[in-house]
């Protein structure tokens, strides 16, 4: 819905509505990788402490979180390697 509003703003020669919306797409997206890294932080420790159960809750709520702010398929791409690699050491 972004990248539509976007481009409708940069048609009508509002470049300005147009970048604000970039940068603020952009400014989630650092905000997610962020909170990406603090949840896969947070599964590590869970991990090696031996609570699998609170591991998998943090990838679980980095996912939902993630699919809030940046959509379904990224937040798939970031977690599901990490949630794969969790169950497979198991």
């Amino acid at each position: 819905m972004e990248v539509e509003a976007a481009t409708a703003w940069q048609q009508t020669r509002r470049f300005d509505r147009a970048r604000a919306i970039v940068d603020a797409a952009l400014a989630r997206a650092r905000i997610g990788a962020a909170r990406r890294w603090r949840y896969s932080l947070w599964t590590s420790i869970d991990e090696h402490a031996g609570d699998i159960t609170a591991a998998q809750g943090a990838l679980a709520t980095g996912w939902a979180t993630s699919g809030d702010l940046l959509g379904a398929e990224l937040a798939r791409q970031a977690f599901e390697p990490l949630l794969r690699g969790l169950r497979q050491r198991l």
